[in-house]
């Protein structure tokens, strides 16, 4: 299993409260939880394929880490309840 490591750099831009806005429904939309998360798979998409992101592909990275964060809940729960039974 993956190992979650610590974010410990930022990057920072600006924004025109128009553009801002437009990242939060589109947060919304996707159910990305913020607009850092959003900019970061945005990113790391571009520098991976050396593409800029599409929605769909987006919305893949999004699923794929909800399928995730399901996984290490279940496998938390697990361990929660051997820890509870001994």
């Amino acid at each position: 299993m993956k190992t979650l490591a610590r974010k410990s750099k930022m990057v920072s831009f600006r924004l025109k409260p128009e553009e801002y806005q437009r990242f939060l429904i589109t947060c919304e939309t996707l159910g990305v939880p913020s607009v850092s998360e959003l900019a970061r798979t945005a990113v790391c998409h571009l520098n991976t394929t050396g593409q800029p992101p599409t929605v769909e592909s987006l919305c893949t990275q999004i699923q794929e880490l909800r399928d995730q964060l399901s996984i290490l809940t279940s496998e938390i729960m697990k361990l929660s309840q051997q820890i509870e039974s001994r």
